[in-house]
C-alpha cells in the first residue's frame, strides 16, 4: 500500500493553497515596491525631490509587518500539516521557524506597524 501525500488531503490543499495563494500576492507587490522605490530614488537624486520618500516608509512598514505576519503563520501551518514529521530537522521548519520568528517582533510589535 502506498502512503498517501499530504498534498493529496482536500484539507491539507486549502491550508497550502492559501500559503501559495500568499506567495504569489508578495511577489506582486514585491516587484510593485521595487518599482516605486526606483522612482523614488531617481527623484532623490535628479530633482532632489524628497516628497516619496515619507509614503514610501509608511507603505515599507506595513508591508514589513504583513509580510513578517504571513510568513510566520505560513511556516507554521505547513509543519502543523506535517504532522509530528514537521518538528524533525530534516524537515527544515525549525530553521525557518528559528529565522522568521524574532522578525515579526524585532523592531517591536506587529501591532504598532499594523497601524
Amino acid at each position: 500500500m502506498v502512503e498517501r501525500k499530504l498534498i493529496d488531503y482536500q484539507t491539507h490543499q486549502q491550508r497550502l493553497f492559501d500559503n501559495l495563494a500568499n506567495l504569489f500576492v508578495i511577489q506582486l507587490a514585491m516587484r510593485e515596491i521595487f518599482y516605486l522605490y526606483d522612482k523614488m530614488i531617481n527623484n532623490i537624486q535628479k530633482k532632489q525631490d524628497f516628497s516619496l520618500m515619507a509614503p514610501m516608509h509608511t507603505i515599507l512598514a506595513g508591508i514589513k509587518a504583513l509580510f513578517c505576519h504571513l510568513g510566520y503563520e505560513g511556516i507554521k501551518t505547513m509543519r502543523e500539516c506535517c504532522g509530528g514529521a514537521g518538528f524533525h530537522k530534516y524537515a527544515g521548519f525549525s530553521m525557518l521557524m528559528q529565522a522568521v520568528s524574532p522578525l515579526v517582533t524585532l523592531e517591536g510589535d506587529s501591532v504598532v506597524m499594523n497601524l
